[in-house]
């Protein structure tokens, strides 16, 4: 390698990227250039001669004197240097004076190079270093000249002057791993390099700063404050002279392999697209093979392949799409046999196996001539498969199977890790969506479940513990789709009779062109039924007149449509009209159910809107379900949170909030109404009750229910509400736009009429509050309710969270 092959002055490409394994700093008061003032100098190498001649004559006398000879005739290479062509013109001198630091049997097969104290230049190096360099053409650069490498650099720095200056030996070992492209960018190659300062010495161009061992130590523990350090030991102060002997060890291997657990391992087991991609051209670095496609695959619970995710650490093999697609199957495949055997698999060439299935047409049709398949294994389970696959044929063979063993273990437990992750994910979303165990309750199955292990540990069997929450306050609210059946029962019996209308109407049509008198037959039986339901419509007619169509009307225009293709085109239309996801014509009842979703999805928005921030308040139990309308349950009290001090204000909170929450729906409902093509309604209640209560988990039903004679009491009257009647007269109590707070005793009404006026106040309610005796329900008597009407058009002021919490206090005297 010629003098000043590279030099940092005038490097206009970005600096190459940089691995930083052992360490990656966010140093602050890290300068944008090396602050110590350096000059390149021979001196200290120079000196290392005399002072070899000097105690060891016979080894050395001869070849000083020659170099002390060759200096006199240029004595500029005993100054500091900064014209490296000098060193050009002084080839020999060099050469000689370098033998300590490059012996000639090293010379062919090691990678060293020159460069100024701590620098970036490479003055000199041997043919193995140019030829690494130039393998990497223009994409490398001088190299050490990022933020990471300059902070290194000034460690090692303060490192000599700690060592020089207070007999300090700072612990100090921080690699710096280059990554050098190949000429054609597809794969890289890993290089460590390590920098001796065996040739470099220290001079203080100013006094050198008197520091306490106590100031020291200050320093050593702030090693990633760099502006600290150039604050007591200021860089301008110092000079070094002399030159780094750097050598370059090839990595790649070792690299490459702490890449992929990087990235697969320390990324929450998050493997995205872009990673991915990473971790290809880590797997093609590894074996120095740009032509390598990594496919990946997870193992489902059933113990198959997973096809269907899109994402790629789940499945990029080859075979995916057509699998998905059904083009080809693994039965008999050797990804098959790969799995159903658990060993590694390599086939050199496709073309020269002894049969080709459809998988191996498949990837050849891909390109593909080359295989390597690897189960993955964790802890004796197989896990997933690792394939490799190339277009050159050969690229893939026994030897391969070897170096893939270093990087095995590493995809089994990054896909380990990923299905542990999703199946939390998965079991998150049961236990959120699918199952009763709400959050607040969770701690206490926790404790259940932690006393079955021990109780089977030590006992062999054990049967799960009875759980149950004493003491709490129940809330009840009902958001009722009113006339829900009878909306629903007319939108039915419309479609039906329009179905049978065209029904008809295609009869007729085709009559003409078929003489069969059992057309004018069920043409007549279509009639009578159109008439009796146009009249009448009870239980069981809808059930009656779609087994009507499903099994007399379409049955013969079928076979009429394949008898006489002639007919094709008023049977098609009339399938056309009446086609849907039931087999029969549902334009209203399909518009009765949207509007009915669309409802019940905005009454569940406000309820977990205000479940965010309640549950933040105090935890509590909440659960909602959704029919035609949506009611929701809420438990509160000290057996649910036992960590926490209980107090009633928190029931009084959820109580006045409850009731805005109501507010909120009407108006929501309200809004919605006018863009639903069925205009529904809804009609709210809740129920007080000031008498604490029990809830038990059912193991038979999974799922909490409450527990006592007074407790089934409040449960007969949560499912008989929404019908009630008025005492004195046929009424309902629950109305559209209104409220309706159902309880028994008048301590309960008292504390409601607070809540009450002050939301009336607040704007969320009418002036006129309706006091109402209910008629007696089975079961249950002398039930009253307070009715008050929603304000649906003016906009509410949301009061303070704290008038809030104030007003619920204050609501029941003390």
């Amino acid at each position: 390698m010629k003098p000043d092959q590279h030099e940092e002055a005038g490097a206009a490409a970005p600096a190459p990227r940089l691995y930083r394994l052992l360490f990656n700093p966010t140093a602050a008061g890290v300068p944008s250039v090396f602050p110590f003032p350096t000059d390149f100098s021979l001196l200290p190498l120079i000196e290392h001669w005399r002072r070899k001649a000097h105690e060891e004559p016979d080894a050395y006398g001869a070849a000083a004197e020659a170099i002390e000879a060759r200096l006199a005739q240029a004595p500029a290479l005993a100054q500091p240097i900064r014209d490296f062509g000098l060193l050009h013109e002084h080839q020999e001198t060099l050469e000689l004076l370098l033998k300590p630091v490059f012996p000639r049997q090293e010379w062919l097969k090691e990678l060293r190079a020159l460069t100024s104290p701590f620098g970036t230049s490479l003055v000199y190096g041997t043919p193995g270093v140019a030829e690494l360099l130039l393998s990497g053409k223009d994409a490398f650069l001088p190299f050490w000249l990022n933020e990471t490498t300059l902070y290194t650099r000034m460690l090692y720095a303060y490192k000599a002057i700690l060592h020089t200056y207070y007999d300090v030996a700072m612990q100090l070992d921080q690699p710096v791993i280059l990554v050098i492209p190949d000429a054609g960018q597809e794969l890289d190659r890993y290089i460590k390099l390590n920098a001796s300062s065996q040739y470099i010495s220290i001079r203080n161009r100013q006094p050198v700063p008197a520091l306490s061992t106590e100031e020291l130590k200050h320093l050593l523990h702030h090693i990633d404050d760099m502006a600290l350090w150039m604050d007591r030991l200021p860089p301008e102060h110092f000079e070094f002279v002399g030159f780094s002997v750097v050598s370059l060890v090839d990595v790649t291997n070792e690299v490459a392999t702490a890449s992929l657990k990087d990235i697969l391992l320390t990324s929450d087991a998050n493997v995205t697209e872009e990673n991915f991609d990473r971790v290809q051209r880590e797997v093609r670095t590894l074996f120095r093979n740009p032509r390598l496609q990594l496919g990946l695959a997870s193992i489902q619970g059933n113990g198959a392949l997973n096809f269907r995710s899109e994402r790629k650490i789940w499945n990029s093999l080859q075979i995916r799409d057509a699998v998905r697609e059904g083009a080809v199957d693994l039965r008999g495949s050797f990804y098959e046999q790969a799995l159903r055997e658990g060993r590694l698999t390599a086939i050199e060439d496709l073309r020269e196996g002894p049969s080709e299935t459809p998988v191996e047409a498949h990837l050849l049709a891909r390109g593909v001539r080359s295989v390597l398949l690897a189960p993955l294994r964790y802890e004796g389970r197989v896990v997933g498969l690792l394939e490799l696959a190339s277009s050159q044929p050969g690229d893939l063979h026994a030897l391969t199977l070897l170096k893939l063993k270093q990087i095995e273990s590493i995809f089994a437990l990054a896909i380990h890790q990923n299905l542990e992750r999703f199946e939390n994910r998965v079991e998150s979303i049961i236990q959120e969506t699918y199952t009763a165990i709400h959050p607040t309750v969770a701690w206490r199955f926790r404790e259940a479940a932690i006393v079955m292990l021990e109780r089977q540990k030590h006992q062999g069997v054990s049967h799960p513990e009875p759980i149950f929450f004493p003491d709490l306050y129940p809330l009840y609210g009902s958001a009722d789709i009113r006339g829900s059946s009878r909306h629903r029962n007319e939108a039915v019996r419309t479609d039906l009779i329009e179905h049978l209308e065209l029904a008809r109407a295609a009869l007729v049509s085709v009559r003409a062109a078929v003489p069969l008198t059992l057309i004018d037959e069920l043409c007549h039986r279509i009639g009578q039924r159109m008439e009796r339901r146009q009249q009448d419509w009870s239980t069981g007619d809808e059930s009656e007149m779609a087994d009507f169509i499903r099994r007399e009307i379409n049955p013969l225009l079928d076979l009429l449509r394949q008898e006489h293709p002639a007919l094709a085109p008023p049977i098609d239309a009339y399938c056309a009209r009446t086609r849907s996801e039931v087999g029969l014509l549902a334009k209203r009842r399909r518009a009765y159910e949207v509007s009915l979703q669309r409802i019940n999805a905005a009454i569940s928005e406000v309820l977990e809107q205000e479940q965010a921030e309640l549950q933040g308040i105090y935890p509590h139990y909440f659960e909602k379900h959704e029919t035609d309308g949506v009611e929701h349950m809420i438990y509160v009290g000290a057996s649910l949170v036992p960590d926490r001090t209980f107090d009633l204000v928190y029931v009084r909170n959820l109580r006045l909030r409850q009731l805005m929450m109501c507010c909120e729906i009407a108006r929501r409902v309200h809004r919605l109404k006018r863009t639903l093509e069925v205009p529904l309604e809804v009609a709210q209640a809740v129920l007080v009750q000031d008498v604490p209560l029990t809830i038990r988990f059912r193991l038979a039903e999974k799922k909490f229910d409450v527990d006592g004679a007074y407790s089934i009491r409040y449960e007969i009257v949560k499912k008989r509400i929404d019908k009630a009647c008025r005492n004195d007269s046929d009424e309902r109590v629950t109305q559209p736009g209104r409220i309706a707070i159902i309880y028994s005793l008048d301590k309960e009404a008292e504390e409601y009429f607070r809540y009450l006026d002050f939301l009336q106040a607040s704007g969320y309610l009418k002036e006129d509050v309706e006091p109402l005796e209910i008629e007696e329900l089975p079961g249950v008597s002398r039930l009253k309710a307070l009715r008050v009407a929603v304000n649906l058009h003016a906009p509410a002021k949301q009061p303070p969270a704290k008038d809030v919490m104030k007003v619920a206090a204050q609501a029941v005297p003390a």
